[in-house]
């Protein structure tokens, strides 16, 4: 290989080299500028000024962990009480908008592991809530024939009730079962006070009802975690 052959592979690397230079330094400015904007906002605008410190930033983001600093315990507690709270009432989407919004896009963007918690959560709840209405359901077609007393629990809602049981503590599981308790309650007085109550009617309202509740709780379990539930 001649002399000169040898002087244009050196002068062609030579030029390569200084151009992928170049390019990732145009990279690592851009990079780092939008990266500190967007996930370092406390110092980001140090990027504009400091051009080593935003070459940083455009390295740090390969590695950066959005939940890095994220108390998980205390968060996912957070969490389980709103997506709780707009299961039991769909109007409370209405009325806090923004809120429900944010809980969405949050949820969404957290770990698989996380998220996949939240979202059993909420399915057995769901599931749950629904099984309880439907045994009240069977309670009041048995009540047409003859006055009972004794509940009507099926083994689906058992099986339930103890893997919903795992995502409270002892004093929020009391209090869930409290307002369950209240439901039969309610339902007892009402067969109990109306003797010459219409039960085709009554039922017809009250499976209508139970499918519109699961309806909206199967709406937002698809808006909370971009996936639709079927069951």
């Amino acid at each position: 290989m001649g002399v000169k052959m040898i002087e244009k592979i050196k002068s062609f690397f030579a030029q390569s080299l200084s151009g992928i230079m170049i390019l990732f330094f145009i990279y690592a400015e851009i990079a780092g500028i939008y990266h500190s904007s967007n996930k370092h906002p406390d110092d980001g605008s140090m990027a504009y000024y400091i051009p080593p410190f935003g070459w940083y930033r455009a390295i740090e983001l390969w590695w950066h962990d959005d939940f890095a600093d994220v108390d998980w315990k205390k968060r996912i507690d957070i969490d389980k009480k709103a997506i709780y709270y707009y299961l039991s009432n769909p109007i409370n989407q209405t009325l806090h908008p923004q809120e429900y919004e944010a809980l969405c896009k949050r949820i969404q963007s957290y770990p698989e592991k996380q998220k996949n918690y939240l979202k059993n959560f909420a399915k057995y709840n769901i599931e749950f809530d629904n099984s309880v209405k439907l045994d009240m359901i069977s309670y009041i077609k048995e009540n047409k024939i003859i006055r009972t007393q004794e509940r009507m629990i099926s083994n689906k809602t058992k099986n339930l009730q103890e893997k919903v049981k795992y995502y409270f503590t002892r004093e929020e599981y009391n209090e869930f079962q409290k307002g369950i308790e209240k439901g039969w309650k309610a339902l007892d007085e009402v067969l109990e006070n109306y003797p010459s109550l219409d039960y085709e009617k009554f039922e017809a309202n009250l499976e209508e009802n139970v499918k519109k509740d699961l309806s909206s709780s199967k709406q937002v379990f698809k808006d909370v975690f971009n996936k639709s539930l079927s069951f």
